[in-house]
């Protein structure tokens, strides 16, 4: 029997700033993050990964012991207007699906970006960035609950201020081929 090798998951996690904004009030604790509905969430994975519930903040991915997922935050402009900054995963209860999250930054030395003095923004431009996430070894299979904080920046001009802490709280499943990670 052939194990497959370890694979790293990519999970994108896009909010829906003005959702957040027309229904929850400011919140400027980060320790005490608001707890908000799941209906201004979208998850996404690659094809390969995906269980059920593409794009909903109820997304199942398939994952074995021994991958790696990463989480990205950002909001549907891309950070562009609003912006959204995930900053903690902490489990609060269930079995040790995950080991623990953390903030795990990369950098690409020549990421490219369009060239704005070109009409078509091409050939791009390089530029050293750096992209935040959130990375867990999956451990083992059972039911995970955790909660993915994040903050959230408003447009103000030519900048971005807090608008408040917030929060919703996936559930991890096994089942399946893999793991089914559940956000409910």
């Amino acid at each position: 029997m052939t194990l497959a090798s370890p694979e790293i998951i990519y999970v994108s996690v896009v909010i829906d700033t003005d959702y957040v904004k027309d229904h929850y009030s400011p919140n400027s604790d980060k320790n005490n993050p608001k707890g908000i509905a799941h209906n201004s969430q979208y998850m996404i994975v690659d094809y390969q990964h995906v269980y059920a519930n593409q794009a909903t903040a109820d997304l199942h991915i398939k994952a074995n012991p021994g991958d790696t997922v990463r989480f990205y935050g950002t909001c549907i402009q891309a950070n562009s207007s609003d912006a959204v900054l995930l900053y903690g995963m902490p489990k609060f209860g269930g079995d040790n699906v995950f080991g623990p999250f953390r903030y795990s930054p990369f950098t690409l030395d020549n990421a490219v970006m369009p060239d704005s003095n070109q009409p078509d923004g091409l050939p791009p431009l390089t530029t050293k960035l750096t992209f935040p996430v959130f990375t867990a070894d999956v451990l083992g299979s059972g039911t995970e609950n955790f909660k993915v904080w994040f903050a959230l920046y408003q447009q103000n001009g030519s900048s971005q201020e807090l608008y408040g802490y917030y929060q919703w709280d996936p559930t991890i499943t096994s089942g399946g081929a893999g793991l089914r990670l559940a956000v409910r």
